[in-house]
């Protein structure tokens, strides 16, 4: 497994985020694909600083990790309404260039299908920052899950639907949300996984532990080529 440990998530998101920029040098029109979650908000934050230094998105393209089934961008709580808010209004990424999940669409399997074509259409996904959920999963994808899927409607775990409150004002109903799959997540380009927080020091020492498989996600992106683990020094005291 490849790790790297920072002293602190404003160190590991400078240089997520140096990574991020740099894809432009070699790739014309990079697609990305960033958690939406508060381990990327140190990601955004660095992000948007570039961004007044005057570095330009207007060349990159963006895809959902996941979203909440009944929710979408126009919800300010769910996964979009937090990119919305926490990076593509701070760094005034391109709207025509963003896909999203629709968690309120009519036909659920077919936005799943309508992120893959996305994907697909732009080439594969360049660059993906994730987290680890408490039970070890990787975006809505929980332990379980097929190996092999493509995006999907998902049933969440009792864990997720628990932490899942952290992201709303008022207790929330999640029944379910809509997710890349691991097919889509191993096949990215590059694959950085950040985590942050002494809560997560339990994920990241049974993540070290774990052999491959599908009870623990996480643990199926330990010998991919290029992936790649990033703790901040509170998470990393895991063992």
């Amino acid at each position: 497994m490849n790790e790297t440990i920072f002293q602190n998530g404003e160190e590991m998101g400078a240089v997520i985020a140096s990574e991020i920029c740099d894809l432009i040098k070699t790739q014309k029109a990079p697609l990305i694909c960033l958690a939406a979650g508060h381990s990327s908000l140190s990601v955004f934050a660095a992000l948007a600083e570039r961004k007044k230094q005057g570095f330009d998105f207007s060349d990159y393209f963006f895809v959902a990790m996941d979203e909440w089934t009944g929710m979408n961008a126009d919800d300010e709580e769910s996964c979009g309404g937090f990119l919305k808010k926490n990076f593509f209004t701070p760094l005034d990424f391109p709207a025509e260039h963003i896909k999203l999940f629709d968690g309120r669409a009519a036909d659920l399997k077919a936005e799943c299908e309508a992120v893959e074509q996305f994907i697909d259409t732009r080439g594969g996904v360049c660059f993906m920052l994730l987290g680890i959920g408490m039970n070890g999963h990787l975006a809505l994808n929980e332990p379980g899950c097929d190996i092999n899927g493509g995006a999907h409607l998902t049933e969440l775990s009792e864990i997720t639907k628990k932490t899942g409150q952290k992201y709303f004002s008022h207790t929330q109903t999640l029944l379910g949300g809509l997710t890349l799959g691991l097919k889509n997540i191993r096949a990215a380009g590059n694959i950085v996984v950040n985590v942050t927080g002494a809560h997560k020091a339990p994920v990241v020492k049974r993540l070290r532990e774990s052999s491959a498989g599908a009870d623990f996600p996480a643990s199926l992106l330990k010998d991919l080529p290029q992936a790649r683990f990033y703790f901040d020094a509170e998470a990393a005291g895991g063992d």
